[in-house]
């Protein structure tokens, strides 16, 4: 697909191709700040495909949440084996993660897997086709990795095998800085050992005699991180950017079995959102129980039908908070001037009402608003319509379900409309905190369990935390914050409970209303001054030997 488009950023992506719906419609419009929740009307790839009979297998990153009713085993997936949240050593990961020999959930297991991430992922992925394909029964394999994210952590085989062949080709990077450099060559190996994987999925398939039958995708989720400096593909911009490298990316898809190969390019305008329903129309699935907004591209596909060659598409997601220009309000909103739209070689912005000729300026460069004016009011016009429809879904956050029958953890990823989630973050204390958006299943008794350290660190609330070496890089030490008291905000309640030395946690045990509310949770010091919020908390139904609230 050569004019294929994304979202600019993870969680979007991911939602849209998992549903064929808008993130703007489906809810997981960020990749934290509690807006990475898809609701859960809107039915998923999986889901569709096990109906259906087909076996079901998720191995690496899935991003669309972590709590019962969000996590994949809840959304369709038979098989799981990946690592929570955004990246390997978020905040919200198993603490002090590392991309070598990776803490990951394996089917609601921890266990601690040996080798690079990567390596890992497809080794399980393969194990589990094989044993599908040993068994006779269809299967759909989702295999996305977590390279080549940050933290640039890379095999020192590849490292070297990137650094000789850019000694070899003589190529300046005049856009790099000496700290850059190192991180682009392992960025580059980072993706150098997924080509080699992928490679060796491609001889799976043919010594397993699966080639032939099996549809196979490979699509990005964003632009490149790095592109600017290096190489752009003649496109401006990259990751989080409205300009074509921030969304435009690589899709191939083949299925000789299918009539689908051979080398044939679609070249009109498609999106992530059309891949669900091509799945489904492909298999012959009916999908009208679920609206979407992509469209088969079967036809296109088997070269039987051209795509639609007038269709405008519309770009928007909702950014981290430290994003300004040009938001007035807190940007982890989604705001009708983050926006964009496509359409045929035309490309026009929200902000500003900049328009785009593709075909001329490539790079973006020449505003051509004021040229073509009629082409930039259609394209206007038919954005604000979409915005309208969308506005109100777009900014509500879905909440957390809080169930009697599950302890459901809590990270600061998930406070809404604030961005949290790095372990840098965690171990600086930055004075940050917010609230969880949640909605309580069933009325009753609770406890809550506010952490500052995860519960695996084996820290207290006031400790310091060493650094840890990792493989390939360094969490560095963390600092010990005064905090001498934790308090709890529920709705219009508010509860605080003394912290300890030596405590690793503090409970709050309250009665809890059934239907939506927000938690806020943070500790203070002993002028009862706020420090931070509470970065991680369990919630789980009271037992008896809890005492009462």
């Amino acid at each position: 697909l050569k004019d294929f488009h994304v979202a600019p950023m993870c969680t979007p992506t991911r939602s849209q191709l998992m549903t064929g719906v808008h993130a703007m419609r489906n809810g997981a419009t960020c990749v934290s700040a509690g807006r990475s929740l898809v609701r859960p009307e809107f039915k998923m790839m999986p889901e569709f495909l096990k109906q259906q009979g087909y076996a079901t297998g998720l191995f690496g990153k899935w991003h669309l949440g972590d709590q019962a009713f969000f996590r994949p085993s809840d959304r369709g997936f038979d098989h799981v084996v990946r690592f929570e949240s955004s990246y390997i050593g978020s905040l919200a990961d198993h603490f002090a993660n590392d991309y070598f020999d990776p803490h990951l959930i394996r089917n609601g297991r921890r266990f601690q897997a040996r080798g690079y991430n990567t390596d890992v992922f497809f080794d399980e992925a393969m194990d589990w086709m094989k044993s599908k394909a040993d068994d006779g029964q269809r299967f759909f394999c989702y295999l996305p990795t977590a390279a080549p994210h940050w933290p640039h952590f890379a095999p020192r085989t590849y490292r070297e095998q990137v650094r000789r062949y850019w000694e070899a080709s003589k190529a300046a990077l005049p856009n790099l800085t000496p700290e850059q450099k190192p991180e682009l060559f392992c960025y580059l190996a980072m993706i150098l050992n997924v080509d080699d994987n992928i490679g060796r999925l491609e001889t799976f398939l043919q010594s397993h005699s699966l080639t032939e039958s099996t549809l196979l995708i490979f699509l990005s989720d964003n632009g490149s991180t790095f592109a600017p400096m290096y190489f752009d593909a003649g496109m401006r911009g990259k990751k989080q950017s409205l300009f074509e490298g921030g969304h435009r990316v690589p899709c191939f898809i083949r299925w000789p079995g299918g009539g689908i190969g051979g080398g044939r390019t679609v070249e009109a305008l498609t999106r992530v959102e059309d891949l669900l329903p091509t799945i489904l129309d492909l298999l012959g699935i009916e999908t009208s129980a679920q609206s979407m907004d992509g469209i088969s591209l079967a036809g296109s596909l088997r070269g039987k039908a051209d795509p639609p060659d007038d269709r405008m598409i519309p770009i928007n997601y909702a950014r981290m908070s430290f994003f300004k220009e040009p938001y007035t309000t807190t940007p982890t909103i989604p705001h009708r001037d983050g926006g964009a739209v496509l359409w045929k070689r035309w490309r026009w912005l929200a902000h500003r009402g900049q328009l785009y000729d593709l075909k001329q300026d490539p790079k973006q460069l020449v505003d051509l608003a004021s040229q073509y004016p009629k082409v930039a009011e259609k394209m206007r016009r038919f954005y604000d319509r979409w915005w309208s429809e969308v506005s109100s879904d777009a900014q509500e956050v879905q909440p957390i379900v809080i169930s009697p029958d599950t302890s459901t953890r809590l990270t600061a990823q998930d406070w809404a409309d604030v961005s949290v989630d790095q372990h840098l973050q965690l171990r600086r204390g930055v004075p940050e905190s917010g609230s969880w958006y949640v909605n309580v299943a069933q009325a009753g008794r609770y406890v809550f369990k506010a952490r500052r350290w995860p519960q695996e660190s084996g820290l207290a609330i006031t400790d310091a935390a060493p650094a840890v070496k990792l493989v390939d890089g360094l969490h560095p030490a963390g600092r010990s914050l005064p905090i001498e008291s934790a308090q709890l905000q529920v709705g219009n309640q508010t509860f605080v409970v003394p912290v300890n030395p030596g405590d690793a946690a503090v409970s709050f045990v309250v009665d809890l209303q059934a239907g939506p509310t927000t938690w806020t949770a943070t500790f203070h010091d002993s002028s009862k001054r706020k420090l931070c919020g509470v970065f991680y908390a369990e919630c789980r139904r009271a037992n008896p030997s809890d005492g009462p609230a």
